[in-house]
Parts: structure tokens; sequence; C-alpha cells
């Protein structure tokens, strides 16, 4: 016990020798250090981007309109079998759901784009997400079946006849190259 009683007494001890010398009050002036603030970081708003509207019942009327003119010289003696229609901005796109293309058809699809659409384009492409294809796949199976080669804001693609042996999911992709606003199209079918 006398050892722990020492040991204890001679940490007091050095204890209080340590703090004697010892202030609050650095021994040189502490010399103030200027502050620097950061100017506030300019933050740029990307404009936002514009979104796909659907057509209202009057835009809808004006292209089934234009679309049923068309088709009497354009796509004689075949079948209508859906229609799309959108509001879109520059380069936006209106598709339809897949349909299963076959070989033994013809695909006529007409577009139109309205008063501020100059270029519109129309594309028959497989749906690679009916499909559950892995995505370097999906890449190759996304390049067009049928294209329109039409200069204008209006597009055709003229009986287009599926070559291989089996189905696939298909849509009608009408975008609007250049210019906002109404676009739309209509698929046609003709058994051969």
């Amino acid at each position: 016990m006398k050892i722990g009683q020492s040991v204890f007494a001679a940490m007091v001890a050095v204890s209080g020798f340590v703090g004697m010398g010892c202030s609050s009050e650095p021994e040189y002036p502490v010399t103030p250090q200027p502050t620097y603030t950061a100017p506030p970081v300019a933050t740029t708003t990307a404009p936002p981007v514009a979104q796909v509207m659907p057509c209202d019942a009057v835009q809808q009327a004006n292209l089934a309109a234009a679309i049923g003119q068309r088709a009497v010289g354009e796509a004689t003696g075949m079948q209508p079998k859906f229609n799309v229609c959108g509001n879109v901005p520059e380069g936006g796109t209106v598709s339809s759901e897949a349909f299963y293309i076959d070989a033994s058809v013809c695909y006529t699809a007409i577009a139109n784009g309205f008063p501020n659409v100059t270029e519109v384009d129309a594309q028959l492409v497989i749906d690679p997400s009916v499909l559950g294809l892995q995505p370097a796949l999906a890449q190759m199976a996304a390049q067009p079946l049928a294209s329109d080669s039409d200069v204008g804001a209006m597009a055709r693609i003229n009986c287009y006849k599926y070559q291989m042996l089996f189905a696939a999911p298909v849509k009608l992709v009408v975008r609007a190259r250049q210019g906002a606003g109404v676009v739309g199209g209509a698929l046609f079918t003709k058994k051969i």
C-alpha cells in the first residue's frame, strides 16, 4: 500500500509542477489571420426539357383529315391499322404501341407535321423492349426496318414488305426533325 500511495503522491506533485509553468496566455501575441470568403458560385439551370404532349381533339381531327386526304392516293385499297399524334419539341418523337409485323402484309405509313414543323421523318423500327434484348443487341435491333425518303412536313413509307421468316414487334415512329409542334402518322396494311 505504501508504494501505491507514494506513486499517487508523486503524480500529484508532477501535475502541480507542470501546471505551474503553463498559463492560458500565449508566449507570443496572436496575429489575426485574414479570412477569405469565396464568391458565390454562379449556377445555371438547364432549360426545361420539353415534353411530348398528347394531341387534343382538334389536333387529332386535323391530323386525321390530312392523312385521310393523302390516303386516297397514297394508300389506295389499304386498311387503316392505327394512328399516332403528339405535340413535340424539335427532335421529339411520337410512336405507336408495338405490333407484330407479318411477311404476308404490305405496310404503308403516312405522316404529317403541322404548322411549325418543316421536316418530318417516319420509320418502322423493331421494339427491343418487347423482346427483352441485352443493350448491345437492342441497339442493333433498333435500326429502322424502313424509313421515308421524303423532304418536308409530309413523310411516307410506301408498301414495306418484311422479309424475315419470324414475326417481330415493330412500332411506327414519327419525328419532328426540324421545328416543333404537332406530328403524327397512320399505318395502313394490305395482304399481299
